[in-house]
């Protein structure tokens, strides 16, 4: 084997752990922003802040706004917010690992469409009972979180499906960052509506401090993650990047654990293990 091809098989596995690192460091920011914001705003201006950090640091031209490939980016930015304000609503009522996993059905519909091997269909399918045995009691006790997760699934579909066209569709690193900047920002535009109606009163926290916590989790759980992700679409089918998102609930669950105390129960356990095995099957 190749050095060139040990990377080639190697690297989107390291790119998704990292990202899931990343993104769900920021959603233990994200809950400690919950008790001065509502959920919907603080994926809000996650979204908001990223976009306007990426697009200060890589310049788009204004013709990076209209055209074809803004078209690719608007679509990009939808799925974002959309993913986001569902995901931060989960978590609101649910435990991390599990929001997570439920949310990983949304990979999981994109790499069976995208599948044509029983191998692959059998990883999926192991991913599948993983996420229903991880999500199993919450289903009765937090309907609405479970519900949000849900729609934090359609969202990361989306997300993956026009990922995958974005990666292979735009030029170089620095037009790729260029148009992730610019569809972040029409994503915060399409969602400013909702977050306008429904703005608190008030808010109890000094500014400096919000403001830093909204721009860390921006960075954390946005910028490092979908530049990490860009890349591991490049770099894999649609089928192997749904099924390397399967280690998603296992990262999830172990950032709850430790920066949250949300720790896993046996059962959950068991889900996770199911969810690793898919991706060894599929390896």
């Amino acid at each position: 084997m190749t050095e060139n091809s040990t990377y080639q098989r190697l690297a989107p596995i390291g790119l998704i752990i990292a990202s899931g690192a990343s993104v769900y460091i920021g959603a233990a920011v994200a809950v400690g922003l919950f008790v001065v914001l509502p959920p919907t705003h603080v994926a809000w201006l996650r979204v908001f802040c990223a976009g306007l950090i990426m697009t200060i640091i890589y310049r788009p031209h204004f013709k990076s706004f209209v055209g074809d490939k803004s078209k690719l980016a608007m679509a990009y930015g939808a799925s974002m917010v959309l993913m986001n304000i569902c995901f931060y609503n989960a978590i609101e009522t649910i435990p991390l690992g599990t929001a997570v996993a439920v949310e990983f059905l949304g990979p999981i519909v994109v790499g069976a469409v995208a599948s044509r091997k029983i191998q692959q269909w059998v990883a999926l399918l192991l991913a599948a009972a993983g996420v229903i045995v991880l999500s199993g009691a919450q289903w009765t006790d937090n309907a609405r979180g479970i519900l949000f997760a849900l729609g934090a699934a359609a969202g990361w579909g989306m997300y993956i499906a026009v990922g995958l066209k974005m990666s292979r569709v735009l030029l170089g690193r620095k037009e790729t960052q260029q148009m992730l900047g610019v569809g972040l920002l029409y994503g915060a535009l399409f969602a400013l509506p909702l977050v306008v109606f429904q703005f608190p009163t008030s808010v109890p926290m000094d500014p400096a401090t919000m403001i830093g916590l909204v721009v860390g989790l921006a960075v954390l759980s946005t910028v490092i993650p979908s530049s990490l992700e860009i890349v591991a679409m490049r770099l894999s089918s649609a089928s192997l990047y749904a099924v390397l998102t399967a280690l998603m609930p296992l990262v999830a669950t172990i950032c709850g654990a430790v920066m949250l105390g949300q720790l896993p129960t046996a059962i959950e356990l068991v889900g996770i293990a199911l969810v690793v095995v898919a991706v060894i099957v599929r390896r």
